[in-house]
């Protein structure tokens, strides 16, 4: 028979475990948020303008600020960094495995147990002059600029300082002109911001 301490006790470690859930997703979508707006301001180019470059390694002209309507579409599934690694194994051999916290980080419990979920992507704050469109099906007009993101579940260390997560990002018109970046991000909080760690 259970003792009513004893239901005190599991009531309030499942109010504890609920508790950190809630509190590493909150952490998470921040780390997305600001990866997110680090790509668009790093990234942004404008294609009235100018050709598609072939890489983003080239994407060095900046967005016209009187551009209307810069689309960007978020996925609101974050799928399991793990799988990333099993099916994409160079994206975690390149130089970032050399840095010994991504090690850490792509070594740990916490990276494999990671699983599928999704989030509220209207919590996410993106910065002029990109407007995030709420539905992916909507038919995008042929004169205007996309921008399309999905990411990972984001893994950080035991001091949550430091992250990992996966970005797949696509940018074009609707006639199919597209430059982007699909890879393994670390991601360091300094201040009070997330910033992506350069290679």
């Amino acid at each position: 028979m259970i003792k009513q301490k004893d239901i005190y006790v599991i009531t309030f470690i499942f109010l504890l475990c609920t508790s950190c859930n809630k509190k590493y997703e909150s952490l998470e979508e921040q780390v997305i948020n600001d990866a997110l707006n680090a790509f668009l301001l790093k990234y942004q180019i404008d294609f009235t303008n100018v050709p598609p470059p072939e890489s983003i390694n080239v994407l060095k002209s900046k967005v016209a600020k009187d551009t209307a309507n810069l689309g960007v579409y978020v996925s609101d599934a974050l799928l399991p960094i793990a799988q990333f690694k099993e099916d994409n194994k160079w994206m975690f051999s390149e130089e970032l495995s050399n840095n010994p916290k991504f090690k850490e980080i792509v070594n740990s419990r916490k990276f494999e147990e990671l699983s599928y979920r999704e989030f509220n992507k209207e919590r996410l704050n993106i910065i002029d002059p990109y407007v995030q469109l709420p539905e992916s099906n909507n038919r995008i007009r042929s004169d205007k600029q996309y921008s399309i993101f999905s990411f990972s579940r984001v893994c950080f260390d035991e001091g949550m300082e430091n992250a990992v997560l996966v970005i797949h990002y696509e940018r074009g018109f609707e006639t199919g002109s597209m430059s982007g970046y699909y890879g393994a991000l670390l991601i360091e909080k300094r201040g009070e911001n997330w910033e992506i760690v350069e290679r």
